[in-house]
């Protein structure tokens, strides 16, 4: 996606942001090599820099530490002025960057502007949080996530306030059940390719209104071997060889387990030990 936004604008200034520091690390890394993969690469590559403050500088990726700014000023800018006033003007330069929502809001780039600003994985993150990057003068705003999934984790003060609901889901809602006067535009990626058409008929039923469909067959997800007793599936339509045995994919095991809180989340030691019982068989 930030490729064919800058395929489409090459002067555009681009802010990319996730919730998480390790995700900016996949995320750059992967946009790394997906310019790698073009045949005019080095011609046309855009100036990268990745974002962070002091205190986190140190913790980016061995391979992405190049593009930080201190590695760019040739020592850490927090200490020094005159390598602050370089990390600074190169940030200017960069015409692409990739930080956290909050890292969008500090340090070099906080007074910087940007034509497009993306947030990944926006529905899983308050949106207080989600805001730091969306004032950042920008004229095209991209949020990517899935409000069905799971919802930003929060305190339980945070809960009562409604700080769970994240600014991707409102805005999504808001734009269902409008027509299409509000300035925003909703676009649902209808076709998953990992999981077996099976398990996405349930979730696709449950959670998409009947809306997500398969790119790939059932034969390309084989069952793995297992003792577990998979019920047989129904004899449908759909199937070539009624005389093959098939199982069923997607089963419901009942287990009673309470749900605890963890210390970033939440777990259940019931449910992992009843999943790891499965998977040994």
């Amino acid at each position: 996606m930030i490729y064919a936004l800058q395929t489409a604008d090459p002067k555009a200034r681009v802010l990319v942001t996730v919730p998480t520091r390790n995700a900016v690390d996949s995320m750059m890394r992967r946009y790394i090599q997906r310019l790698q993969k073009q045949p005019f690469a080095r011609k046309t590559q855009p100036d990268l820099a990745r974002s962070a403050n002091y205190l986190e500088v140190h913790k980016v990726v061995d391979d992405l530490r190049k593009y930080t700014c201190d590695a760019m000023a040739g020592q850490e800018i927090h200490s020094d002025y005159k390598a602050m006033k370089k990390a600074t003007e190169m940030a200017k330069r960069s015409d692409t960057i990739f930080t956290t929502c909050i890292g969008a809001g500090i340090g070099l780039i906080r007074s910087e502007f940007f034509d497009i600003v993306t947030v990944d994985e926006a529905s899983q993150q308050t949106e207080p949080s989600s805001l730091v990057p969306l004032v950042k003068g920008c004229s095209q705003e991209i949020l990517v996530g899935d409000h069905v999934q799971l919802r930003p984790t929060v305190n339980q003060t945070a809960l009562a306030l409604d700080f769970d609901v994240s600014l991707f889901e409102r805005l999504y809602i808001k734009v269902k059940h409008s027509k299409g006067n509000v300035g925003l535009r909703a676009l649902m990626l209808d076709t998953q390719y990992r999981m077996h058409p099976k398990l996405c008929e349930f979730s696709s039923g449950q959670f998409y209104e009947g809306r997500l469909e398969s790119g790939i067959s059932s034969s390309a997800r084989p069952p793995i071997r297992s003792n577990f007793p998979f019920p047989p599936a129904r004899v449908t339509k759909q199937r070539r060889d009624p005389g093959t045995v098939d199982y069923e994919r997607a089963i419901f095991i009942n287990c009673d387990a309470k749900e605890m809180p963890g210390q970033k989340s939440k777990e259940n030691r019931g449910k992992a030990e009843v999943c790891l019982h499965i998977c040994r068989l």
